[in-house]
């Protein structure tokens, strides 16, 4: 005999456990997580969160200095070839 599936595929004695308080990973308490439907999220420790930010920032420099410096050759208002100076052959 099979057990008893919910929508999402999970044996039912299995969801008793997760809502019986059962722990999986080993991780100790619910300090500093949020439990949904038996679904713990654990949330992130500060220096992840000013690291992501950090690099998000630098991410969108990035994009927006490369957008000023190419935008126009991008949306096509320009060659790239063009606006460099006169080049003579003179060098």
């Amino acid at each position: 005999m099979q057990p008893e599936l919910d929508p999402l595929g999970i044996a039912a004695d299995r969801q008793i456990g997760l809502i019986g308080g059962e722990e999986m990973g080993g991780g100790g308490g619910h300090e500093g997580s949020t439990t949904y439907k038996g679904f713990t999220i654990h949330h992130p420790k500060r220096w992840h969160v000013v690291t992501g930010k950090s690099l998000c920032a630098i991410m969108w420099f990035w994009v927006l200095y490369r957008a000023k410096q190419d935008g126009p050759v991008v949306l096509g208002w320009r060659h790239p070839w063009e606006g460099h100076g006169d080049h003579t052959h003179e060098h």
